[in-house]
């Protein structure tokens, strides 16, 4: 469970602190996500790979977005409003995970957020190199009459170490 607090803070600086205006954004090198929270469907436009810190216990995570986020977000300023989504992940070879940990956040203004935590569905990487890694997400998950899903293909770029 040590790859749950680093989701958790990564997402919460994205809803505290997003680096404000100007940010192009990563977008989708490849593929369409969509997604469901609480009823509310989004398209994902933005992401990107991230590899984890030495010694962790999760190879890197996946984050993405219905607004621009970037490799070079240093996730302080300005809240941007819209949806995130961050994944663990347990290796970034090809194959698939059962039940990811994923966390979706829903910035409504400042400092006003709801988010989800979970692990759910599959996610199957598809390819994965130095430049990118793609992705099929199966994600469906209900707690409490709430509804967070994701579902598509997705490559994205992978950011220097």
């Amino acid at each position: 469970m040590a790859k749950l607090p680093m989701i958790v803070a990564a997402l919460w600086m994205i809803g505290a602190g997003c680096g404000g205006g100007g940010i192009d954004g990563e977008p989708l090198v490849d593929g369409e996500l969509h997604g469901d929270f609480q009823g509310e469907a989004f398209t994902v436009a933005y992401g990107f790979e991230r590899p984890a810190a030495p010694g962790a216990a999760f190879a890197g995570e996946i984050f993405l977005g219905d607004s621009p986020i970037s490799c070079a977000d240093d996730f302080m300023g300005d809240p941007r409003l819209g949806y995130y989504v961050a994944i663990a992940l347990t290796s970034d070879a090809v194959g698939v995970m059962d039940s990811p940990t994923v966390q979706l956040l829903h910035v409504t203004g400042p400092r006003a957020l709801s988010s989800a935590l979970f692990s759910a569905g599959t996610l199957e990487i598809t390819a994965s190199d130095d430049a990118t890694i793609a992705a099929s997400l199966n994600i469906d998950y209900t707690s409490d009459d709430d509804h967070y899903s994701l579902s598509g293909q997705i490559e994205v770029i992978r950011c220097p170490e």
